[in-house]
């Protein structure tokens, strides 16, 4: 671990890169309204950019997992922010739609990249004992990235355009990956090496790597389905003026800001993640009933309520895999990435469902019965009753005991 005084300079370069990593997520989305009309392309043609991000994101997560074993995490960081940049930078010059999938389908290798080496760099570089606070500061910047880029680049591409608007996000991309290479320390020498099958095999069979997965995995599909739907819920079906409807959509995002430092420090305290995990899931239930409520208040409450649900649990379970016991800083990027890869794919049915639920049943039908999502997942967590640690055929004396 970095001591002294080169930990606050690295820390400030990896949130400023993880800010503009936020914001180069929702850099498309945010001026989609701009893009569609120059690039004459329809909502179909629009959805298929996302997918191409969406898919690149998943199908990579792993293999930058394996890769960070061999260039080191801290690299591949600076890596993978280079080339979601230099993609997004492009991406303001295209004239066709079938450039932009392809670029933001590049774009997405690039935040798999970044991704789970970054939770790693992070961690390293904080205090012992503090690393569910350290993981949720890292997620209250994403929130904050996050809604900077759904909203902020609204205003920039209105007023200059989207094309400038991809060019800004891309050259301040560089800029901050430039600023974590001149910042962040390089990783320890090790030898490097790819992992062997059996190591590899050891971390993505983990019974309790699973366990928090699957709990990840419920407050994901719940929060997406909030992030995805509750807009055009509050707007088309109860009648609340789109302005209005936006900011709730917008207030959904920022929760992180509250819930992830909280989550992290109860983690940090009671060092029970197992506990944490199925209660984060009964308040995220909770807030799914509630948005069955034909009501503004109960979906405002329930959009909040779920925001901050989903926040937690991000943090409890990626800081699970940094304190478990019996890992290499190598296998804790490749735990993190399979658990990402999970939360991202296991559930790609869920809005389908969703849709199909509310065009036969009605809103209400569809929120109550996707309240079972965060409660059903949990449910192996609550038969686990083994120490919490992942195997590994390689040990890091840093790594602490934690107890389910």
């Amino acid at each position: 671990m970095a001591e002294g005084d080169e930990n606050g300079p690295a820390i400030l370069a990896l949130g400023v890169n993880r800010f503009f990593y936020s914001i180069n997520w929702y850099a498309i989305a945010a001026t989609f309204f701009l893009i569609a009309p120059d690039l004459h392309a329809e909502v179909s043609g629009l959805g298929l950019v996302t997918s191409a991000f969406l898919i690149s994101v998943g199908l990579f997560q792993l293999p930058a997992g394996i890769l960070a074993a061999r260039l080191g995490s801290r690299n591949l960081c600076i890596l993978g922010m280079a080339v979601a940049s230099v993609s997004t930078l492009l991406s303001g010059a295209v004239a066709q739609l079938t450039a932009l999938v392809a670029l933001r389908f590049v774009c997405g290798i690039g935040m798999a990249m970044f991704f789970s080496p970054s939770l790693t760099v992070w961690t390293r570089h904080m205090p012992r004992g503090k690393v569910g606070s350290g993981l949720g500061l890292y997620y209250a910047v994403t929130a904050l990235g996050s809604a900077a880029g759904l909203f902020g680049l609204v205003l920039v591409g209105e007023a200059a355009g989207w094309r400038s608007s991809l060019a800004l996000v891309g050259v301040l991309g560089l800029v901050s990956a430039a600023l974590m290479a001149w910042k962040v320390p390089p990783d320890r020498p090790e030898k490097a090496s790819s992992p062997s099958w059996p190591e590899l095999r050891a971390v993505l069979s983990d019974r309790w790597l699973l366990v928090v997965s699957l709990a990840l995995l419920g407050t994901y599909i719940s929060s997406s389905l909030v992030g995805t739907f509750v807009v055009v819920y509050l707007h088309g079906s109860l009648g609340m003026p789109a302005a209005s409807a936006g900011a709730i959509g917008g207030l959904f995002l920022l929760t992180g800001l509250v819930g992830a430092p909280l989550a992290g420090r109860l983690h940090d305290r009671y060092q029970n993640t197992k506990r944490l995990l199925i209660g984060i899931g009964g308040v995220v239930a909770v807030g799914m009933v509630l948005a069955s409520v034909p009501s503004t208040v109960a979906v405002l409450s329930a959009a909040i309520i779920v925001g901050l649900g989903n926040a937690a649990g991000i943090t409890v379970s990626f800081a699970a895999v940094q304190v478990a016991g019996g890992l290499s800083q190598e296998h804790r990027v490749i735990a993190s990435s399979w658990m990402n890869f999970i939360q991202l794919f296991a559930g790609f049915w869920a809005p389908s469902l969703f849709s199909y639920t509310t065009v036969v049943y009605g809103y209400p039908s569809a929120w109550l019965t996707s309240a079972l999502y965060p409660i059903l997942l949990v449910v192996p967590a609550l038969a686990f009753r083994k120490k919490d640690t992942m195997r590994s055929s390689s040990t890091n004396p840093q790594a602490g005991s934690h107890r389910p």
